[in-house]
């Protein structure tokens, strides 16, 4: 934490996440939390109740110099905290329940919004991180009685007309639409640092809606970003004549980061009046009065820039052309029908099988009987594979259906033998490490029974990744695919030797506990079965209780060393031996 805090800027920061307050007042700003409160919930009806606050705002508002605003909610609270502000004959807001929430933000806004303008009017800054009011009815009225009062209980009832942009006269006029999406494209800000800053913050940036000024804001009102639809996701309103500054910008995925950006390198060049201590001499860095080798270098630093973005353009370029040439990869997550089976084909043949058929394309066209999706002629047992995508869990027909095609194969390719193999691509509307586990034990001893392999594409996945990152040999692999009942994507030439106890770190260094199940040596290569990879790495030590030892045997607790955190080497995770390393 710094040492000393700067007197000025005086910042506030509305239900801006706590990292990001934290932040700034780490790097010694004069920062302080406020909030326009948070939704709450009520029962679901068709009746009224008091808007209850449940705002903090700071006293000295008005002498505050910039002004960070989070109109994204962080949470919903369960209930109301306190009662109504006045009595049931004073006029009061009232909120409709039909949506089992009410939010008290625009209330609160509108209360702070005379003081808000008064720092603008003073040159000070605004920062809106944009998000849409949420959908609510908010009234004017007096009511008594018992709540919720029916609408027509309310009495000299009128609309309220605020919303959780009431906080300032000219975020009040702005038109604000939901709309989301992650695609922002920067403009060209004419402001070279804020515009490289939403550029490195782009990518983990998202907009909530979309904002149109008023034509009174017209000639003040510069773009920042869009959406891919040319509309405006992020502005600048600011001009010379004007003493206030405001930026409306989408929600940054970093904002800790990102705001501690903003003060240094945008802030203090837009507004250097609201940063006196940190003005002291700047003027001398300016290009008139700074000294001949730093300009120099100054001009080294933006060649490095500019090289530098173009590798990146590069580099991006590259990742495109890559991702266009494993798309099959990510197909076998999400596709069906054809376009799975192709996929299927594809990454079998990235594994070495060199006689894989697609049964749709060699079909005789007189043929109208329905065939299996695959065959995997490379060797005996001739395979043949039955292709699904579904979006729930595989019945145990689904699993099974291969083997309808089994004994008319048998008696085709007589003496020849002949397996089947089901690849199922189960719950593939979900991120795959969310999905439930495909095959009940009863469908794995009905497949045994009837030779049939049961195959998720997911663990067909994490074998295509295990191949490329370890170069596994292909040999150690196809093995797998001739197996029966439930097959799991471990190569043939890893064995099972124990499973992580515990981890530790200890002098610096990362130690994991593992309960051996079969023998292990000091000179072994092991491998970490982690959930969506397998992660290898040389034995470096083996040690019993401080001990150094050159075997491990069934039932010892052995420690060695590793890379891999805490996170990952959860207790339970299995290990493997590598043989043949």
């Amino acid at each position: 934490m710094s040492e000393t805090t700067l007197d000025r800027p005086e910042i506030v920061t509305f239900d801006v996440p706590y990292s990001a307050y934290g932040q700034l007042r780490n790097e010694g700003y004069n920062v302080q939390q406020a909030s326009f409160g948070a939704p709450y919930e009520v029962p679901q009806s068709d009746g009224l109740l008091p808007v209850i606050p449940n705002s903090f705002l700071p006293e000295n508002l008005i002498e505050q110099d910039i002004l960070l605003v989070d109109l994204n909610p962080q949470d919903f609270r369960s209930s109301a905290e306190g009662g109504k502000v006045v009595s049931d004959a004073e006029l009061d807001v009232w909120a409709s329940c039909y949506r089992g929430f009410i939010d008290p933000r625009p209330r609160a806004c509108d209360f702070a919004a005379s003081q808000m303008n008064r720092v603008l009017e003073g040159g000070g800054a605004l920062v809106i991180f944009a998000a849409p009011s949420l959908p609510q009815k908010q009234f004017i009225g007096r009511g008594r009685g018992y709540y919720p009062l029916e609408s027509y209980q309310l009495r000299e009832k009128s609309p309220y007309p605020r919303n959780c942009w009431s906080f300032s006269n000219i975020s009040t006029t702005l038109e604000v639409k939901p709309s989301k999406g992650r695609d922002l494209i920067i403009k060209d800000s004419q402001r070279d640092s804020l515009q490289f800053l939403l550029e490195r913050y782009a990518a983990k940036s998202q907009f909530e809606c979309t904002i149109q000024p008023p034509p009174s804001l017209k000639g003040y009102w510069q773009i920042l970003a869009t959406n891919r639809f040319d509309e405006c996701v992020g502005a600048m309103i600011h001009d010379e004549e004007h003493p206030g500054l405001i930026l409306v910008l989408p929600q940054v995925g970093d904002k800790s980061g990102f705001l501690s950006e903003l003060m240094k390198d945008v802030l203090l060049e837009l507004k250097p009046k609201l940063f006196p201590e940190s003005e002291k001499g700047r003027w001398l860095e300016h290009p008139e009065y700074e000294a001949i080798v730093i300009s120099k270098l100054k001009r080294e630093i933006e060649q490095v820039q500019r090289e530098a973005e173009n590798r990146i353009e590069k580099l991006w370029e590259q990742v495109d052309t890559e991702r266009d040439k494993v798309q099959h990869h990510y197909d076998l997550l999400t596709e069906t029908g054809d376009s799975l089976v192709t996929s299927v084909k594809k990454c079998l043949e990235e594994l070495g099988f060199e006689q894989v058929v697609d049964v749709d394309e060699n079909v005789d066209a007189t043929e109208s009987e329905r065939r299996e999706d695959l065959q995997i002629l490379d060797e005996e047992p001739f395979l043949i594979a039955e292709v699904k995508g579904i979006a729930g869990i595989p019945r145990d027909e689904d699993a099974l259906a291969v083997g309808k095609y089994l004994v008319p194969r048998l008696k085709q390719w007589k003496p020849k033998d002949v397996q089947g193999l089901s690849v199922i691509n189960h719950q593939r509307n979900i991120p795959a490490l969310d999905r439930e586990f495909p095959f009940r034990d009863l469908v794995e001893d009905n497949a045994r029974d009837q030779s049939i392999g049961l195959l998720s594409t997911w663990e067909l996945f994490k074998l295509l990744r295990g191949f490329h990152m370890w170069g596994w040999d292909k040999k150690s692999l196809k093995p797998l695919f001739y197996r029966t009942g439930i097959i799991e994507g471990i190569p043939e030439h890893y064995a099972h030797v124990g499973t992580v106890e515990r981890y530790m770190e200890k002098e610096g260094k990362r130690i994991v506990g593992i309960r051996i199940k079969a023998e292990l040596n000091r000179t072994d290569r092991i491998a970490f079965a982690l959930p969506t990879e397998f992660y290898e790495q040389d034995i470096q030590s083996l040690q019993i209780q401080n001990r150094d030892i050159e075997t491990a045997t069934a039932d010892d607790i052995v420690g060695t060393i590793t890379e891999l955190t805490r996170e990952q080497a959860k207790e339970g995770l299995r290990i493997f031996k590598v043989r043949g390393s």
